[in-house]
């Protein structure tokens, strides 16, 4: 039995051109979430979205030795999703003081803001092959990479495959 752990930031950036592209794309509303306060009439522009999430890989594995060189190596896998920090820069028309309507200013807002996630979005599984020779080991193995439903109070994820994907792993590994 096999039990690999580690610890991931992962980063998506994302830019959109104004706030309806950003509801187009994200099916999120821009103004709702990030613009309490700001006119809803207001232009908005040029949004970047930077999110970064901590998340604990975990795969369990099994070794069923085959022979004296081969070894079959079947796991299970996900990430555990920590955090979930969202940080959005975008250009907003500023208010005009009264008596000026000919200069149109846009100024630069920063939002940081905690965005929830659930502690599991996917699940892997694989089946793979590893030949041994001395101190020499190399690997192969198909991944199935399963999303996993968000909860109906939750968004779905964006930055996270939406449909089931096969991916191939390959390692060599030199044994002490």
């Amino acid at each position: 039995m096999s039990l690999a752990v580690g610890f991931v930031q992962a980063t998506y950036t994302n830019k959109f051109t104004n706030d309806d592209d950003f509801e187009d794309r994200t099916h999120r509303n821009f103004k709702k979430e990030f613009g309490p306060g700001i006119d809803q009439l207001r232009d908005i522009l040029n949004i970047d979205t930077r999110q970064t999430r901590y998340q604990v890989p975990i795969t369990i594995g099994y070794r069923i030795p085959l022979s004296q060189t081969l070894t079959l190596l079947p796991t299970v896998g996900t990430y555990l999703n920590l955090n979930n920090t969202e940080n959005v820069t975008f250009y907003c028309r500023l208010p005009l003081p009264p008596f000026q309507q000919t200069q149109r200013a846009f100024g630069q807002v920063d939002i940081n803001k905690s965005q929830p996630i659930n502690l599991i979005n996917s699940l892997s599984l694989g089946t793979g092959l590893e030949w041994h020779s001395r101190h020499w080991a190399l690997q192969g193995s198909p991944i199935l990479n399963i999303p996993m439903q968000a909860a109906p109070t939750m968004q779905s994820d964006l930055n996270w495959q939406q449909k089931t994907t096969v991916s191939l792993r390959a390692r060599l590994l030199y044994q002490f």
